[in-house]
């Protein structure tokens, strides 16, 4: 931990900032690729058996939150959310590099 400390008072206070900014993207990329490869799973389980949203209870409780009314309107959106957190981690982890 002294080394941390003395590393960080070597640092410059701009520099400081720096390392500070790039701690936390490289947090919340980390954070982002775990939801992002986390979110996968469930969805090929969707697809690969949609009548698991008559049996899961969180499942069912979304489609009732947002009234889809098919499998199909479910399997597109939770298609795109993936979409969606592949692509929102790919540009974090561009700005983070």
């Amino acid at each position: 931990m002294n080394d941390l400390k003395k590393i960080y008072a070597i640092l410059a206070p701009t520099e400081r900032r720096a390392l500070v900014r790039l701690t936390v993207a490289i947090l919340v990329m980390g954070i982002l690729e775990v939801i992002g490869v986390a979110s996968i799973l469930p969805f090929m389980q969707l697809v690969a058996d949609p009548e698991v949203i008559e049996r899961n209870q969180i499942i069912a409780t979304i489609v009732d939150y947002f009234q889809f009314t098919r499998t199909r309107q479910l399997i597109l959106a939770a298609g795109g959310l993936v979409i969606f957190l592949t692509i929102l981690t790919n540009v974090v982890a561009v700005y983070t590099n």
